[in-house]
């Protein structure tokens, strides 16, 4: 039995009688070549005569005995191989089915301790694609708090986008912010204005980071979104407190001034310097 259409020593498989150092006597009368083609493999099989076979035996029906009997148990056998290594592939399956199954248990209680961990944040946890809306492919229920929306809305943009809420005033300077972080490889960090479902604005800081596949490329980011709209207030409020601060001491005719902690002047309203001639 020989692997293959070739025959020689190499792809010889079987030999009922082995001769040593001697090869196949192709074309010998007495040797006859059966191709066979089973299990989409090429087998070739070689029968030779010998003085064993009765001469009173008809030469072309002891061929086609010897061949038809040695096929059919060459066959049997290929059969039975076959079904033992079906069953091993069986048995393989089944313990990468099973392996499949303990990972992808292992990596559902992974996420839900992941989940679980963000859902106690104050703060919306994103990761989103790099387009043009920035498609959600998760956020934490955060952003119901924050947005008054809730999260499902966002998930693969079902219902409204995350852009959709920037404000107009914006836009520009969050994709500037975002796209010379993932450029630079560096996190982002920008505060802007979001408009809440009641029609209020909220400020927000946004620090994020693109992740990168192995080619380099931008494959989603990921960042928190927290609301600042009260430390915005607040800022904006003593401001304004300073601002009106100034503007009295200013127009007062009474000369006033500031000095820091050295005792240095850090300020003179106009009437300490036409008092005091100082600048």
């Amino acid at each position: 039995v020989y692997d293959g259409d070739t025959v020689s020593f190499q792809t010889l498989l079987y030999d009922s009688q082995p001769t040593e150092g001697k090869e196949p006597e192709l074309a010998s009368p007495h040797t006859l070549l059966i191709p066979v083609d089973f299990n989409g493999h090429r087998w070739t099989l070689n029968f030779t005569r010998t003085g064993s076979i009765a001469s009173s035996l008809e030469y072309g029906k002891v061929w086609l005995a010897l061949s038809g009997g040695t096929v059919i148990s060459l066959l049997l056998a290929m059969l039975v191989f076959s079904l033992i290594n079906t069953r091993s592939r069986a048995v393989q399956m089944a313990a990468e089915l099973a392996a499949r199954k303990r990972a992808e248990e292992a990596l559902q209680e992974s996420e839900a301790k992941f989940c679980t961990l963000v859902q106690g944040i104050p703060s919306t946890v994103y990761r989103c694609a790099l387009d043009e809306r920035w498609t959600m492919q998760f956020m934490s229920d955060y952003i119901e708090i924050l947005s008054g929306y809730p999260r499902t809305d966002f998930i693969d943009n079902q219902a409204r986008t995350y852009a959709s809420l920037i404000d107009p005033a914006d836009v520009e300077k969050v994709d500037r912010a975002v796209k010379e972080g993932f450029a630079r490889h560096t996190p982002y960090n920008i505060e802007y204005r979001i408009h809440h479902a009641d029609g209020s604005l909220r400020w927000v800081y946004e620090r994020g980071q693109a992740v990168f596949d192995g080619q380099g490329r931008v494959a989603w980011l990921d960042g928190v979104i927290t609301d600042i709209t009260e430390r915005r207030q607040a800022e904006d409020a003593l401001a304004l407190s300073e601002a009106r601060f100034r503007s009295i001491i200013h127009a007062s005719p009474i000369p006033m001034a500031l000095n820091d902690e050295a005792e240095r002047i850090t300020f003179l309203n106009p009437a300490s310097v036409s008092y005091t001639h100082l600048r």
